[in-house]
């Protein structure tokens, strides 16, 4: 082997490349994105609160029961926060972040504890959690558990 330098190779890095799944190459969801993540969630958590109190009420009616009303607003609660945890526990992505084509992570970019899953969904009853999205990047569903939503490729 001889210690000939080919004059035509393309000169090498001394810096090594970031791996694809660093935290480098993550972007934060725009204002925009997540406000079409809330739109369209708002409208799968319809469907799926909807269709959890069919068969509440079908079963109710099976058994010659009623529904009472505090039952439901309790359930409402209740479905919120495990509709969250279910979809972003499970998957990474609700219905509206899968259509927006954004994922929660951790601040370290990586997958979040079921924890912090927890935490940004009970986070989400806080009233006026909205205006905390005024001046800053994120919620505070995102400040409080740690984790930010990204863009994916896929």
């Amino acid at each position: 082997m001889s210690q000939f330098t080919n004059p035509y190779e393309p000169p090498k890095s001394e810096i090594a490349a970031a791996p694809p799944d660093s935290n480098e190459y993550l972007v934060d969801a725009s204002s925009g994105l997540r406000l079409g993540n809330l739109l369209i969630d708002y409208v799968a958590f319809f469907i799926f609160s909807v269709a959890i109190s069919v068969v509440l009420h079908t079963l109710a009616a099976l058994t010659g029961n009623k529904v009472p009303a505090e039952l439901g607003q309790m359930l409402g609660l209740v479905e919120w926060v495990a509709y969250y945890v279910l979809f972003e526990a499970t998957l990474g992505r609700t219905p509206g972040k899968f259509i927006t084509r954004t994922r929660v992570v951790n601040r370290a970019g990586g997958k979040p504890t079921f924890g912090q899953i927890v935490g940004r969904s009970f986070a989400r009853l806080v009233p006026f959690k909205a205006f905390s999205f005024l001046g800053s990047r994120g919620g505070w569903h995102d400040r409080w558990s740690h984790t930010r939503v990204v863009r994916i490729a896929r």
